[in-house]
């Protein structure tokens, strides 16, 4: 089990320098695939009162500043991997959201990254990752900075015995083989599915050649906030966690784990649904 196709999204918006290179050291350490996309959609005029010829001439106007940006997004990777015929680049006017699900069927890792600092959301021009995370059934890979660690020495794994978990962490195992501390965390929250069968778990990694060992924490203000802590307590260099055990409106209404790591997490992090 490894990694053999790992797929890319590039905001058109967004800066190619600390995101290019993350793709292509990943793809260097499990002798992988890279595939790199970039999707945007134009402003379609709504307003009455617009003719069609000047709608027509405003969306076409967008679709070709689109299309030079993703010039230079492809410009800017043959700089950086110019003789690389493992990497590879799509480029098209859609749903960057969609697109990703889409492509996503021929990939074994989807890598993504948050908005730049300054950069504005918008569904046309920047995807959602929690989207792509419960509808592209794959593993993400969402880097914390601009470069990733020389190597994976330390992996935490958020634990609660539940489908996302256990599904994150048969997912994240290219990456526990390749580290040398797999530390499973778990963190009590009032019952017994937060900490249960942490033994079971080291048993079936060290089936697969992964010494892992347990460790359990206290939930302190809030479970999300211990994992993260605890993380970086350890020195971890990636954080595996299964993602939304609870319904996305749930966590969007009340707050919840995968909304907190997706958007506050300090350690690159590698979540599963």
């Amino acid at each position: 089990m490894t990694f053999k196709s790992i797929l890319m999204h590039l905001d058109v918006d967004a800066s190619p320098e600390g995101r290019f290179p993350i793709g292509l050291e990943l793809a260097a350490r499990f002798d992988a695939k890279l595939r790199c996309v970039s999707a945007a959609a134009p402003f379609y005029p709504m307003e009455t009162g617009t003719s069609s010829a000047t709608a027509a001439e405003i969306v076409g106007d967008e679709i070709d500043a689109i299309r030079t940006r993703q010039r230079d997004l492809y410009a800017s990777l043959t700089t950086l991997a110019p003789f690389r015929h493992h990497v590879d680049w799509h480029a098209t006017i859609a749903d960057p959201t969609r697109n990703v699900v889409e492509q996503s069927c021929g990939a074994d890792l989807v890598v993504l990254f948050r908005l730049d600092k300054g950069q504005l959301a918008d569904d046309r021009r920047t995807l959602d990752i929690a989207t792509v995370l419960l509808e592209a059934g794959r593993p993400i890979f969402v880097p914390a900075t601009s470069r990733l660690a020389s190597s994976a020495d330390c992996v935490v794994i958020a634990w609660k015995n539940s489908r996302e978990a256990r599904r994150a962490t048969l997912d994240a195992m290219p990456l526990l083989r390749q580290a040398r501390d797999v530390v499973i965390l778990g963190v009590e929250d009032g019952g017994s599915g937060e900490i249960a069968f942490l033994d079971d778990v080291i048993r079936m990694l060290s089936l697969h050649g992964v010494r892992a060992r347990g460790l359990v924490k206290p939930k302190r203000s809030s479970v999300a906030l211990a994992i993260i802590e605890t993380a970086v307590q350890l020195k971890a260099d990636i954080l595996v966690a299964g993602g939304y055990g609870h319904s996305r409106l749930r966590e969007w209404a009340f707050g919840g784990v995968t909304r907190t790591l997706l958007k506050d997490c300090p350690i690159d992090l590698f979540i599963s649904n």
